[in-house]
């Protein structure tokens, strides 16, 4: 067997749960890599001791991985769509190689075009190729969602196999829904960093899988091993096990591999995080996983915000920390990770702010989940990139290319639906619907205010910090919109930017004043539609349960001064079933990324 497909045993060291680390004040340090690095070729990546490397004609060279995750929740479409089409693949790769990019996460199979793109891109334009880190997807037992993970089994072994096979160019799929099919022919797997296979599982599901298949576990396979493990710990070991396998076995070659977790599932202990979150119940540790039968080894990915869960800002040693910046909890809590880890490659293979309207949860660091202008947006994401560098990451992927208007947010789900509707507009105020470094902004947005009720009175909006409803005014002052984000914490999210014409503009401005013209932008939300592509506002029907909804004739604008009250014609507007036209635009957030990975070497 030739040295390219060999296979030999690379031990990652493990380390073990310790007391929490002292937090000393921010400075650039980084973990001298424990483990030995091979010196013949082996595979185009390896992942070991602590970094990610690529083989440069006679020898690996350690790099950072800089990188985006690809939604493909395109205006108008969900994701199990896969909409982008090959042009629309070029044009980002384009885009994200200009940016320094150099790693696309994807979560699940997509259509061929995706990877015929991906190799013409990196066949055409061979210094600035991109590597891709593919996800093989875990479907959620929907009927049960806190099964076992083990009922899941064969559906994600075979969805792994499939991502493999289609890496490789070897892949033919029928027709089906909601995932990728087709003729995949196109070999990718070059420029394959690794697979990142999973998704973001519930603590419940860790908890039954524990419960019903032990604790203190030891799992010693033909290529990986894990010790004093726990159930759930060992399923996931598994899987990338099958991974390494099933690749090795038919295709004679490896890529690191990895599991995908977030920080609701950490190995840490959180004493403040509060009883009522179910946010520090349960964890995947694999700290003491080892690759002693593939090449190229493993590494530990996570997401990670700053904003959840509670003890990233509640934690009084966290508040203690801070960069240049000022106060952050955030570069804290990665420092901690990072020292739980020591001896595995770690990725922050998810971070992010949105610029929302809305904040569904503030941060200490003023990192918050939302309430951010695009130009905020874009200084914190820098900020990020530097406290993940900082620690000693072997990576950082941003949380995601595109603003996706299908996404949902706790504290929005009342108040907009139906859901499967939401890809038809876009709702300012909804945090998850705007990460993106690249808006699809409508060509011609409809804009309206002070709804109408069915009847056709005049309605303003009235809400205390938990219902959101439309009631009859009496001339009186408005009630101002308020969050309430968490117990005892409302947000006033109906208070209104407003500004001069003369005065900088802002992504959040409501009200412009130019002279004696007066433009003013409500997003929908807080006029109160649960969905304007239906003209639905919300009523609140008292004998029934939650909020409904009912088709409004239009809106009127009401202007008052003094006890003067001038009062617009109706305008009403056709629905749509299909997404308006819609152009791309970069955010400053997509510069500020670019400029924070150019600053990393």
């Amino acid at each position: 067997m030739s040295p390219r497909s060999a296979l030999f045993a690379i031990l990652l060291c493990a380390c073990s749960a310790t007391s929490r680390p002292s937090h000393p004040e921010a400075e650039h340090t980084h973990v001298v890599a424990d483990e030995p690095v091979p010196t013949e070729f082996v595979g185009n990546f390896g992942a070991w001791g602590d970094a990610f490397y690529v083989w440069t004609d006679d020898r690996y060279e350690r790099v950072f991985l800089k990188g985006v995750d690809l939604g493909v929740g395109m205006p108008g479409t969900q994701p199990g769509d896969l909409a982008p089409r090959y042009d629309d693949y070029r044009r980002w790769f384009t885009q994200m190689a200009a940016a320094g990019v150099n790693v696309v996460r994807i979560y699940t199979l997509h259509f061929p075009r995706f990877y015929e793109a991906l190799a013409d891109h990196n066949t055409e334009h061979p210094d600035e190729r991109l590597w891709v880190l593919h996800g093989a997807w875990l479907t959620a037992n929907r009927s049960a969602p806190g099964s076992d993970l083990h009922d899941l089994t064969a559906d994600f072994d075979g969805r792994i196999e499939e991502v493999v096979d289609a890496c490789h160019g070897q892949l033919s799929v029928e027709h089906r829904f909601g995932q990728g099919w087709g003729e995949y022919e196109r070999d990718i797997s070059p420029w394959v960093l690794g697979y990142l296979i999973g998704r973001e599982v519930y603590a419940e599901e860790v908890m039954a899988t524990d419960d019903s298949h032990g604790r203190g576990l030891d799992y010693e396979g033909d290529v990986v091993r894990i010790a004093d493990a726990n159930a759930s710990e060992i399923w996931a070991a598994r899987r990338l096990e099958h991974t390494l396998e099933y690749e090795s076995e038919r295709y004679a070659q490896t890529h690191p591999v990895g599991f995908s977790s977030w920080m609701e599932l950490d190995p840490l202990t959180h004493p403040t995080e509060p009883w009522y979150s179910g946010q520090d119940v349960a964890s995947i540790d694999l700290a003491g996983f080892e690759v002693h039968g593939a090449p190229t080894g493993s590494f530990i990915s996570y997401h990670c915000y700053p904003y959840f869960p509670h003890f990233v800002n509640d934690d009084p040693d966290y508040r203690e920390v801070s960069d240049a910046t000022g106060a952050n909890p955030y570069l804290g809590v990665l420092r901690d990770l990072a020292a739980h880890y020591r001896g595995h490659p770690l990725i922050i293979s998810e971070f992010g702010v949105p610029s929302s309207w809305g904040n569904a949860k503030p941060a200490f660091s003023g990192m918050d989940h939302g309430g951010h202008t695009e130009a905020a947006q874009a200084r914190h994401i820098a900020r990020m990139v530097d406290n993940i560098h900082s620690i000693g990451a072997a990576g950082a992927v941003h949380f995601h290319w595109m603003d996706g208007w299908y996404k949902q947010t706790w504290i929005n789900e009342p108040r907009s639906f139906p859901r499967d509707r939401l890809r038809l507009w876009h709702d300012l105020t909804n945090p998850q619907q705007s990460y993106g470094l690249i808006a699809p902004d409508p060509a011609e947005p409809t804009v309206g205010f002070s709804p109408l009720s069915p009847g056709g009175t005049v309605h303003a909006p009235r809400s205390d910090r938990f219902q959101f409803r439309p009631v009859a005014s009496d001339r009186s002052l408005w009630s101002p919109m308020r969050w309430n984000v968490r117990p005892g914490v409302d947000l006033p999210l109906g208070e209104l930017i407003v500004r001069r014409a003369s005065a900088p503009p802002s992504s959040q401005d409501a009200v412009v004043i130019d002279g004696s013209r007066v433009d003013v932008r409500i997003p929908w939300s807080l006029l109160h539609f649960s969905d304007p592509s239906a003209r639905e506002v919300i009523f609140d029907d008292p004998d029934t349960a939650g909020l409904d909804a009912r088709r409004s004739e239009g809106v009127r604008v009401a202007v008052q001064a003094g006890w003067d009250t001038l009062v617009s014609d109706r305008f009403r507007w056709e629905t749509w079933d299909r997404v308006p036209e819609t152009f791309e635009r970069a955010k400053p957030a997509l510069q500020a990324l670019a400029d924070a990975f150019a600053a990393i070497p």
